[in-house]
């Protein structure tokens, strides 16, 4: 009888970063002080302020948890300079309001070496409506952003997948949630020289935090098919059952 192989993201081409709570995670007791890139190319991830680790989180498997207020990770990777062709998957647990009193609480920024605020692929915005879905990616460089003040909202303690797909040739990003639609909009100048990668759980200036458990991230450097992110999807969902 044929053995079926497991699904590897880094079968499908231009895999630039992929980390994983099960996977290269370093412990200090229960801190997280280190988390090892597994696609292969050895990037950077510096982990700040020591986050929790979280062994039986979402479907039973282990998260990396950031506290909303002083704790996020950064990948260095090059896939965004003069780039609009890129996507960024992640599955990870809502956990609740940033405690750092900040009305956005981003799941994943980009990342600048001179500081300059690049705006982040997903927030959820906090406030008197609920916790509900925003992105301002590049803002400063001409993207479009969306922000819904009406529509879905985010739960607490509630799991996600979530897509974010930028694709030079239609001109627009778009972010799915649980294989859901949740935005599109268009897409300007690629990133300047100055973008290093991402921030997880974080944003530069002004300074933002996610109140989060992060289980999963992949980001390629191209704009994936629509059979490659369905591969991704039955593989995260299987993994974490979040939907």
């Amino acid at each position: 009888m044929e053995r079926r192989r497991t699904f590897n993201p880094s079968r499908i081409a231009g895999l630039s970063l992929w980390l994983k709570a099960d996977a290269g995670v370093t412990l200090s007791g229960s801190n997280v002080t280190a988390w090892a890139d597994q696609s292969g190319n050895g990037r950077t991830v510096i982990v700040n302020n020591s986050p929790a680790f979280t062994a039986s989180s979402i479907n039973s498997r282990p998260t990396v948890d950031f506290n909303g207020e002083t704790q996020f990770a950064d990948a260095l990777i090059p896939t965004f300079v003069g780039n609009n062709n890129f996507s960024v998957i992640w599955a990870f647990k809502y956990v609740g309001d940033s405690t750092s009193g900040n009305e956005y609480a981003p799941n994943v920024a980009f990342l600048s070496d001179s500081g300059v605020d690049q705006g982040a692929f997903h927030y959820i915005k906090n406030d008197i409506i609920g916790n509900y879905p925003a992105a301002y990616p590049l803002f400063f460089n001409g993207w479009t952003p969306y922000d819904y003040d009406s529509g879905f909202l985010y739960s607490e303690g509630s799991n996600f997948i979530m897509e974010f797909v930028a694709n030079q040739s239609s001109g627009v990003y778009s972010v799915r949630r649980n294989n859901t639609q949740e935005g599109s909009e268009e897409i300007g100048t690629a990133a300047d020289s100055d973008v290093i990668g991402i921030r997880i759980a974080g944003q530069q200036d002004p300074e933002r935090h996610g109140n989060i458990k992060m289980a999963e991230i992949m980001v390629y450097n191209a704009t994936l098919t629509s059979p490659q992110l369905d591969q991704i999807r039955n593989y995260l969902n299987t993994k974490y059952a979040i939907y």
